[in-house]
């Protein structure tokens, strides 16, 4: 990835906005823009003795490293190779990290600056920089970096194909596993390892199996549902691949479906296909896609049951602008990689979902994703 001109683009936008330092904690944007690599906490937030002061001071000249203690190697480490960071702070424990804010902010010449922050910044890090220094405004850059991040590179796009590719392998993988009496924990688990052992860094989101059947108490999705006879199961993973996410969703039948079952999952492919079909770069908005899908399935009957958007751009974070959803007007532009994942979930009854990492090219929609869509029917 060439980092240090996606850091000169940052640091021109921040010259034109009259931004004089980001802190840039953990984040996708971080990671976007200096190739230091994101912590995923899938479950809770890491809470480490100055978790708050942990991130990076970025100014036109200088990126500082403030780092605690409890992660002193790995900082150092990525000082050393990173050529981006001019220097690492090491936070003892026990300091005043209030002093340490205003110490970086006072080296780095900043007496009243204007901090940009990503949305990943936490409440506590604005607050104890404004009591480092009274002068400090802060910006949300996501008018920034999202347009950034918007638009895949060749690399980010072949870095994503194999990481849809490990997604799709270890589905595969996982199917002969299935049974009735296993927990949708376990089927979660099991492919949670199949990603693993495919390379996968980690998980994207914590994995969703969701075993659902006509007239059962409780919706799934919990874990503890056990699998039965007549459940169909749907699907929601993906992994990280060298900091790129992909994510995907199927439906599986354990033991023959019904025709209702069927007819519903035929729907809600059609509804897939038809916004595939219509990702023209250029010619349609991201509301609009929304809208070609949610007819599809808005006329076979299920308006209700589709309660969701359309999907998501998706790269270093799963989830990122824009959003295939009202009030989302942002055209469809050539080499975005978006989540199309319409679906239909009935409440005790069935769920069915498909969901597809797209590459949008000059010719139209490419499903990064090619494992089948055809109903899978597990005896």
């Amino acid at each position: 990835m060439d980092y240090a001109k996606r850091s000169a683009h940052m640091r021109q936008e921040m010259a034109a906005r009259g931004i004089d330092v980001l802190f840039l904690p953990s984040c996708g944007d971080r990671q976007y823009l200096t190739g230091i690599a994101t912590e995923r906490p899938c479950t809770t937030h890491h809470h480490r003795s100055g978790d708050w002061l942990d991130g990076l001071f970025f100014t036109q000249k200088e990126a500082i490293l403030a780092c605690p203690w409890m992660k002193r190697a790995w900082a150092r480490e990525e000082g050393e190779k990173n050529p981006l960071v001019t220097d690492v702070i090491i936070l003892d424990e026990g300091r005043d990290y209030v002093a340490y804010a205003a110490d970086i902010l006072t080296r780095l010449g900043l007496r009243a600056p204007v901090i940009g922050v990503p949305k990943a910044a936490m409440a506590k890090s604005l607050v104890n920089l404004k009591r480092a220094c009274s002068g400090a405004s802060f910006v949300n850059i996501e008018s920034i970096t999202c347009p950034m991040r918007m638009v895949k590179d060749p690399e980010e796009i072949a870095i994503m194909r194999e990481a849809s590719r490990i997604a799709d392998e270890a589905f595969l993988a996982v199917l002969p596993q299935i049974h009735a009496g296993m927990l949708e924990l376990e089927v979660a688990q099991a492919l949670e390892k199949e990603m693993f052992l495919r390379g996968a860094e980690c998980v994207s989101f914590p994995t969703d199996v969701m075993a659902l059947k006509k007239g059962a108490p409780c919706d799934g999705g919990s874990g503890l549902v056990k699998l039965e006879k007549g459940c169909n199961i749907a699907f929601d993973f993906g992994c990280v691949y060298q900091g790129y996410c992909s994510d995907t969703g199927r439906t599986i039948f354990l033991g023959e479906p019904s025709k209702k079952c069927l007819d519903i999952h035929k729907l809600v492919m059609a509804s897939q296909q038809a916004a595939i079909d219509a990702l023209a770069p250029g010619a349609i908005t991201c509301v609009q896609l929304d809208g070609v899908a949610r007819k599809v399935i808005n006329d076979g009957g299920y308006f209700e049951e589709f309660f969701h958007r359309l999907g998501h751009n998706i790269g270093v974070d799963v989830h990122e602008y824009p959003y295939l959803n009202k009030g989302y007007d942002q055209p469809i532009l050539e080499n975005m990689t978006l989540t199309v994942e319409p679906s239909i979930m009935i409440p005790g009854e069935l769920r069915i979902r498909v969901e597809d990492v797209v590459l949008v090219t000059a010719q139209g929609g490419e499903p990064l994703n090619k494992v089948t869509k055809e109903p899978i029917i597990l005896e």
